[in-house]
């Protein structure tokens, strides 16, 4: 049946949807505080090289815990 197909995938599809909205919401703070530190220092636009590296190591951190 192709309608039973369309519903798993969708259901698959909101599963994983709400598992990524509450890992952000989890980690909220400490993407807003990435979100204020790059507004603050802005970089010309093709020379994002500071912004480029904190996601990263952001990324790093989280992963090392």
């Amino acid at each position: 049946m192709p309608g039973s197909m369309d519903g798993a995938r969708t259901g698959a599809l909101d599963g994983r949807k709400a598992a990524a909205r509450a890992r952000v919401e989890r980690h909220a703070e400490e993407l807003i505080a990435l979100s204020e530190r790059l507004h603050a220092d802005p970089e010309t636009a093709w020379e994002e090289h500071r912004a480029a590296a904190a996601v990263p190591e952001l990324l790093d951190r989280r992963a090392s815990r």
